[in-house]
């Protein structure tokens, strides 16, 4: 008969194994270093589902039943991961303890985190394409109509201008589709921006560079801010200065322009806000494609011209966040 040491065991199980007692306390963890030690299991729990964990472990013993839990855990530089514990009733020389397994799932939520907001995504896009195309359209029909009555070259523009609408709509949904569908890869910021202002009459001038994580979306982004700058802000010059500080991929862009007055400024990302005769998507698109790629985009009040700020995930940041993760400081899944 072969005897296998059940230490030696769970010693080499690949996950979190850890025994407490009602209180928490733990008896034995098969991965824990004397260095950086923690007395209580509660201790590694993130403080928001603390509470939740207490309450889990205590049902366990209440009703000495099996149970499986979500929650986040500490990791060694104060961020969170997802794991997912399961905890087993057992007795051991007449005492009751939990042992419990712990296998970090932050992978498969971040999974299924993107999945539902793609989801999510596909309906506004469905949407919003039927109503605004629905819209243009029934333009189109009624001018047709005043044609049958009459013939007037303004109205033949105004059909023209309907069409090039709905086209122009068309093409802004298909940027946002790509956004959420194409593979990300690295992108030099200097490049798309100077690629960019080769389609505007803007003197653009670009300081720094920095790589990122995107896809072709990265190009409307920059097509939306120069074209509202040079539509709605009436600029000739715009200013881009680019920075990186190891985390984060700071992007500056400053205008010459008419700039934005105070009573808009918190609008002007919302879908379907608009000053003039636009359809009120160019900025919305912005926000979503930067919002694709986990970044942030946002105005600063300036005395000359407008300002928009664009803060990405350098790609060293991304590297972090999908290799090595790090559980707790004295624990490595």
């Amino acid at each position: 008969m072969l005897l296998v040491d059940p230490k030696e065991v769970i010693e080499k199980i690949p996950a979190l194994v850890s025994v407490v007692n009602s209180k928490g306390e733990i008896v034995y963890s098969n991965k824990t270093s004397e260095e950086g030690k923690k007395e209580n299991f509660f201790e590694y729990i993130h403080p928001e589902d603390r509470n939740k964990a207490y309450n889990w472990i205590h049902r366990i013993f209440r009703e000495k039943m099996n149970n499986t839990l979500l929650v986040r855990a500490i990791t060694e530089d104060e961020q969170f991961v997802w794991m997912e514990m399961r905890g087993i009733y057992v007795e051991i020389n007449s005492e009751p303890y939990c042992i419990i397994l712990c296998i970090d799932v932050s992978d498969r939520i971040e999974v299924q985190r993107k999945s539902d907001s793609l989801v999510e995504y596909l309906k506004f896009l469905n949407s919003t394409l039927r109503h605004d195309i629905s819209n243009t359209l029934t333009r189109i029909h009624l001018f047709a109509e005043l044609l049958e009555e009459e013939y007037n070259p303004k109205i033949v523009e105004k059909i023209k201008e309907s069409v090039h609408s709905g086209i122009s709509l068309i093409r802004k949904m298909k940027e946002l589709e790509s956004s959420a569908n194409e593979a990300k890869k690295s992108y030099s910021i200097k490049k798309v921006v100077e690629e960019v202002a080769k389609s505007f009459n803007l003197s653009v001038k670009v300081e720094g560079d920095a790589r990122i994580l995107a896809n072709e979306g990265i190009y409307s982004v920059f097509e939306n801010l120069f074209g509202n700058a040079l539509k709605h802000g009436n600029a000739s010059e715009i200013r881009v200065c680019i920075s990186e500080d190891g985390k984060n991929v700071v992007v500056r862009l400053e205008d010459n322009g008419r700039g934005i007055s105070e009573e808009i400024i918190g609008k002007i990302f919302d879908k379907g806000f608009t000053t003039g005769a636009g359809s009120g998507l160019g900025l919305y698109i912005v926000r979503k494609i930067v919002e694709s790629y986990n970044g942030e985009i946002w105005t600063e009040k300036s005395e000359n011209g407008a300002v928009f700020v664009l803060k990405f995930p350098a790609i060293d940041s991304w590297k972090l966040q999908s290799n090595g993760r790090v559980l707790f400081k004295d624990m490595q899944l």
